[in-house]
């Protein structure tokens, strides 16, 4: 949640309504200052086909016509530049990332207009039943509307303390140790 907190101030001062969302299930006791979305896979990671369409869920059920909404990684830092191209209406839009060795798109962070989601969450319907990442398969719905989701040439950082945030930063897919205190650190842009 600090993280998260981090990633949200940073987005409010982009000029977003940037809002946390949570399952609630997950919680004893849900903090303060967040939106719903029932998308828990009970420890098992952020997986399977209920996951991604109970996140597009959320976001509908948290938006209003009209509004560009977007989806985000709580560890994602954005340059004013990225963030001023997520929010330009028209087609859905997302990054690459550089990942196993070649550059592919990135599902931690995408935005699209809310009637975009609501027509991609329809199609989520029809794609097959798999574990596959929710990212994943949210790229893959938004890329079944036409227009098809517009993929960024630029590059998504997996920063690490000694890089540069650039137009978009991300801690390393692959980060297991410290995660939380280097995602405060992502986000702590003081001298």
């Amino acid at each position: 949640m600090p993280v998260a907190r981090a990633c949200q101030a940073r987005m409010r001062s982009l000029g977003w309504q940037a809002h946390i969302m949570i399952d609630p299930t997950e919680w004893t006791t849900p903090p303060d200052d967040v939106v719903f979305g029932y998308y828990s896979t009970h420890g098992k990671g952020m997986y399977g086909n209920a996951c991604a369409k109970a996140i597009m869920d959320g976001m509908i059920a948290n938006s209003q016509a009209g509004e560009v909404i977007m989806k985000m990684d709580c560890d994602i830092w954005l340059s004013q530049e990225c963030a001023d191209w997520l929010a330009e209406a028209g087609q859905a839009k997302a990054m690459r990332v550089m990942y196993n060795g070649k550059t592919q798109a990135w599902g931690g962070i995408w935005s699209a207009t809310r009637e975009h989601v609501e027509a991609a969450r329809t199609a989520a319907d029809t794609i097959d039943r798999c574990n596959c990442a929710e990212s994943w398969l949210n790229m893959r719905a938004l890329y079944l509307v036409p227009p098809s989701i517009k993929v960024k040439a630029y590059h998504v950082t997996q920063w690490q303390e000694v890089d540069e945030r650039g137009y978009c930063a991300t801690l390393p897919i692959n980060l297991r140790h410290d995660r939380e205190a280097q995602g405060l650190k992502l986000f702590d842009t003081a001298p």
